[in-house]
């Protein structure tokens, strides 16, 4: 089933970014946070994350500052996201309704 997509309006993606900037600001703890609660939600994901936690928090970081501070040109990142929705099939996760709502 294909989801209708919206473009983000330019005032709605500088919104955005000037959240990310705050949240980021040089530390990891929100992706700790994201983990957390991901785990919290449904402890049965824990085994799919086998590698190191802190590998998997710095490339976490990485990805989410290079798409959310490229949301002007994110069509153009869409090979970015569709790599990340194909590895996270390698490694296990399954399309909803089982891992994502």
């Amino acid at each position: 089933m294909q989801q209708e997509t919206k473009d983000l309006l330019p005032h709605e993606i500088e919104l955005v970014q000037q959240g990310w900037a705050r949240i980021s600001g040089g530390s990891q703890s929100y992706v700790q946070e994201v983990y957390d609660e991901l785990f919290r939600l449904d402890p049965t994901l824990q085994p799919l994350f086998t590698d190191d936690r802190d590998h998997l928090m710095t490339k976490m970081a990485d990805t989410l500052n290079t798409l959310l501070t490229s949301l002007e040109a994110l069509d153009r990142l869409a090979f970015i996201i569709r790599d990340i929705g194909r590895r996270h099939l390698q490694h296990g996760a399954r399309p909803p309704p089982l891992h994502y709502p």
